[in-house]
């Protein structure tokens, strides 16, 4: 930002930007504080056919989030109503940069990282209620270190949406746990507590490839497993013995609910733990499975961070290889963008399976489902890799 013209707007306005020559190219909403100084919301190309909506927050998101539903009905996604999980905003792969909104049974869940998103919850609540017929209730889950960094303090009243929602009426506040379906399996989803918005919905599409497979009779073993999604799809898919291990206490417990309510428990046995550790448990015991999946956490936040992380996601991949089963399918992924987008994983598995004397053959690469739109403009919204090897 060259200059600012005019009273210095507080954080969360709507302002103008302009080339040099003070030509109108797009206008956003302000922040000094953030590394993003301004959020576009609509270049000058966008504002020729939708002019009502210039410099105004609150019609904008309302046009934004139809415009997002009705992608999602196209993509099939929304239906039933009562059991539906899928994303409905994308951030910038809907052009509503800080926000990212999944629904999960007709509760729609916020997941607000920037000031403007925190300035206009009102306005954005109102729209997705409106908007969005079989939605019935909004919860805020602010990401309380984006916020910091965008200049917020995530205080008391801040958090307090957390646990609270827009709902219609003066009926009790409805329970923070709801159940939804996907592939014929059912999910517990912990709106409140549960890690991002209480649900991946991103690897929904590398669920049902795996629920695809044969794998009847097969073991598999499911590292950072949070709540069994794909633990539960290889049980749906026939196998023998799935283990699901995960750091958390809070996510295995919710996994073997899961596992109840499919009944599928005598398939499924889940552990806390490390899960490098506990790979590397199963390796002195000399247990093999015939399929490993690795899910871990985001490794690199920047691509700053990639070179430190691919020693972690080579940790990682190395255990798994060391208790897959040969001509075993490794099914592994990255949800940093920097690693994914720069194809890094690949060559970190490939590595990996060299060092251990075998040979790693990609026989599938797939990203997010569909409901995580990227935008052209904004290539780094690509994040997820999903490689599925069979190794040797």
């Amino acid at each position: 930002v060259d200059c600012v013209v005019g009273k210095a707007p507080s954080a969360g306005d709507a302002v103008l930007v302009t080339d040099g020559a003070r030509t109108t190219i797009a206008w956003g909403v302000y922040n000094a504080t953030s590394m993003y100084r301004v959020r576009i919301l609509q270049n000058s190309r966008d504002a020729q056919g939708e002019s009502d909506l210039a410099l105004d927050v609150a019609e904008l998101v309302r046009s934004r989030v139809a415009r997002a539903w009705a992608m999602r009905q196209a993509l099939g996604l929304g239906t039933p109503a009562e059991t539906a999980a899928y994303r409905l905003v994308n951030s910038e792969g809907d052009q509503l940069s800080g926000i990212v909104v999944d629904v999960f049974a007709g509760v729609a869940v916020v997941q607000s990282s920037a000031a403007w998103v925190e300035r206009h919850k009102a306005d954005i609540g109102e729209a997705l209620l409106a908007e969005v017929p079989s939605l019935h209730r909004v919860i805020w889950r602010p990401n309380d270190t984006m916020l910091r960094l965008e200049g917020c303090e995530v205080d008391a009243e801040t958090r307090e949406g957390m646990l609270g929602s827009m709902h219609d009426g003066d009926a009790p506040m409805p329970s923070d746990e709801v159940e939804v379906e996907e592939g014929g399996l059912a999910y517990g989803v912990d709106l409140a507590l549960g890690q991002k918005t209480g649900f991946y919905c991103d690897q929904r599409d590398n669920r049902a490839w795996l629920r695809s497979l044969p794998l009847g009779g097969k073991s598999v073993l499911d590292l950072c497993c949070y709540t069994g999604g794909f633990a539960l799809s290889a049980a749906a898919a026939g196998a023998g013995e799935v283990i699901g291990v995960d750091s958390s206490e809070r996510a295995i417990a919710m996994a073997e609910a899961n596992a109840a309510r499919n009944g599928l428990v005598a398939a499924c046995a889940f552990r806390s733990g490390d899960a490098i550790a506990v790979a590397r448990e199963f390796e002195a015991e000399g247990a093999n499975f015939d399929v490993v999946v690795l899910d871990p956490p985001k490794l690199a936040p920047s691509a700053k961070a990639v070179h430190k992380a691919k020693r972690k996601y080579a940790a990682f991949n190395a255990a798994a290889l060391a208790v897959l089963a040969p001509g075993g399918l490794l099914i592994t992924h990255s949800c940093s963008g920097a690693v994914a987008r720069s194809g890094q994983l690949r060559e970190v598995v490939e590595d990996c399976a060299r060092r251990a004397g075998r040979r790693a053959q990609l026989v599938r690469r797939a990203g997010a489902a569909p409901d995580h739109p990227v935008a052209a403009a904004y290539p780094e919204g690509q994040y997820l890799d999903c490689l599925c090897f069979v190794c040797l």
